[in-house]
């Protein structure tokens, strides 16, 4: 699919519901490669592997949830469901490419530290929600107390607060994007996986429903029809290429862990291709729509 005049044109709709169908196959073929390679896995198990599994299957699942919403048109939530995704993404990355004693260190802060912090937070809401509820009902909520209990939940985390927050920090999306860019893997630099901090961002703002988020809806609502229809496709387009690029990333960085080679190579990147092809045409031409547009702002509005 390129723009050469001698290749038949394909509507831009149908064009999008084909890269739609790629996207899928494409994930289809990374699902199958993830699995075989923790089935290749099977009698040699590290530690990490059934958090990976389960890292996994969580995105597997987000994932498909984002392609039903673009199904039906709904770019702006499949956008939100997208910030989880990046999250998942980035902490597949980081177990993967961590050394042996790093990686221990890490799965100790997942599961234990962070998950007593977690706790103690459930805790102290818990018991606020805990009282509107007695005044409504007059009685103790039994769910409320049970998250409140300390011989049920870890509500006393170890470290003083400052402790506490710097291993949140260590564990949020900009601080493992800051960590991972900075690793060398396979001769390659991760420095480009900062990109992802624009489009997290973004989606964190329609998360949160703030001022960026309203203009951005504003923005697509007032557009020229013709123009935002491209616009739409272009952000639908961006979205699957997002899903199918992280899940091959992530693929590609057990793979590494695991010491293996992927099952069906040739096929899975030729998909690939493909799929990233499509996205790009429909891409560029949201770009060449805005082109006049920006030549204005930068040449001072006139």
């Amino acid at each position: 699919m390129t723009d050469d005049p001698n290749q038949p044109h394909i509507d831009a709709n149908l064009k999008l519901s084909i890269l739609q169908e790629e996207t899928l196959s494409v994930l289809t073929l990374i699902r199958d490669e993830i699995e075989g390679l923790f089935e290749r896995r099977a009698n040699t198990p590290s530690e990490a592997d059934s958090t990976l599994r389960n890292l996994f299957f969580y995105m597997g699942e987000r994932g498909q949830s984002v392609n039903f919403l673009l199904s039906w048109g709904y770019s702006w939530d499949a956008e939100i469901i997208l910030r989880s995704y990046y999250e998942v993404s980035v902490r597949i990355a980081l177990l993967c490419f961590s050394d042996e004693i790093e990686r221990k260190e890490l799965l100790q802060e997942f599961w234990t530290d962070l998950g007593a912090i977690g706790d103690r937070r459930r805790a102290i809401k818990a018991g606020l929600a805990g009282k509107v509820m007695k005044l409504k009902n007059g009685n103790d909520d039994p769910i409320f107390s049970a998250l409140e209990d300390p011989q049920i939940f870890r509500t006393l985390p170890k470290g003083n607060k400052a402790e506490r927050k710097r291993l949140e920090q260590k564990w949020s999306f900009t601080q493992i994007i800051d960590t991972l860019s900075k690793k060398r893997i396979s001769g390659k630099n991760l420095e480009l996986i900062s990109g992802l901090l624009h489009y997290y961002g973004m989606a964190s703002h329609l998360l949160h429903a703030d001022q960026m988020a309203l203009d951005l809806m504003y923005d697509r609502a007032t557009r020229d029809p013709s123009e935002a229809l491209i616009l739409a496709r272009a952000h639908a387009a961006r979205i699957m290429n997002d899903l199918a690029s992280l899940s091959l990333f992530c693929a590609d960085a057990l793979r590494i862990m695991f010491e293996l080679e992927f099952e069906n190579e040739a096929l899975l990147y030729a998909t690939f291709d493909k799929m990233s092809t499509i996205s790009d045409e429909i891409l560029t031409e949201f770009r060449h729509s805005q082109e006049q547009f920006y030549a204005d702002i930068a040449n001072g509005g006139k």
